[in-house]
């Protein structure tokens, strides 16, 4: 699971540098001249910077816990059955793939990513972070069924 968590840090950091490449702040974490964080300096600020920052960490982690859960990487979780046992519409379909379990990959960002923000008195600070953290981890769940016997009458 930490090897998860981990890379969802660092898919988000990478978005965060993506998505900041043309501004003066391209999310750069160490600065050249004085070898100091900026992102410590820069975090303790409430900039938007500060809150996509927060955001994006959230949902790189909530996004890399559920990829690696439904492709079976983690031991301790797996696909999301919940879809598949409450409709009876898609009960009686036989579907052979994995859901994607987003709701354990929201708690275990929950876990780690407001970890730091817990326990600090709930000072203005650390509920806007919180706040931006779960920002982040909003999700919007698209399915796309494609049926093999409408493709084929495509190309008749």
């Amino acid at each position: 699971m930490m090897e998860s968590v981990r890379y969802g840090a660092q898919n988000a950091y990478a978005e965060c540098q993506y998505q900041f490449n043309k501004r003066r702040w391209n999310c750069t974490l160490i600065d050249p001249v004085s070898l100091t964080l900026i992102s410590e300096v820069m975090m303790r600020e409430g900039t938007r910077e500060s809150a996509f920052v927060h955001a994006v960490s959230a949902a790189g982690v909530a996004y890399r816990v559920t990829r690696d859960c439904a492709r079976g990487l983690n031991e301790r979780c797996g696909c999301d059955q919940s879809a598949v046992n409450s409709d009876p519409k898609v009960r009686n379909y036989d579907y052979q793939g994995c859901s994607d379990n987003v709701q354990y990959g929201i708690a275990i960002s929950r876990e780690f990513v407001d970890a730091a923000e817990r326990g600090k008195n709930a000072s203005q600070r650390s509920i806007l972070n919180l706040h931006n953290n779960r920002a982040g981890r909003q999700v919007r769940i698209f399915c796309y069924l494609f049926l093999i016997s409408n493709y084929q009458n495509l190309f008749r």
